[in-house]
């Protein structure tokens, strides 16, 4: 037999692809995949000032992660051929500390 690259890389793509499609499946749906947990509720959603072709949203949801509920916070920016989404997860206590901080620096405006 002889060895190639092939030999090599589809055993690895498959590993990872694999990989991917189970937490799809665990997590039900990409964005909770990307969570790490099961995004449970929507609590809502913030539209933003548009930046030139650049639309932007941050959504907050409850993530069910391991018997532990968190916060997830889904910033979101959509432009005519393009699409981000950043997924950040937050305990309670990381997410109280960020309301502080966003209140305090709306009271110093």
């Amino acid at each position: 037999m002889k060895f190639t690259e092939e030999f090599v890389f589809w055993p690895i793509f498959l590993l990872i692809a694999g990989y991917f499609l189970y937490r799809i499946i665990r997590n039900k749906g990409l964005r909770g995949a990307m969570f790490g947990g099961i995004v449970s509720k929507t609590i809502g959603e913030i539209e933003l000032a548009k930046k030139g072709m650049i639309r932007s949203k941050i959504k907050v949801h409850r993530i069910q992660s391991g018997g532990a509920n968190k916060i997830g916070i889904e910033v979101v920016h959509k432009g005519h051929l393009s699409y981000h989404m950043t997924p950040i997860t937050l305990s309670r206590e990381e997410a109280v500390r960020l309301t502080e901080l966003i209140g305090r620096a709306v009271t110093e405006m």
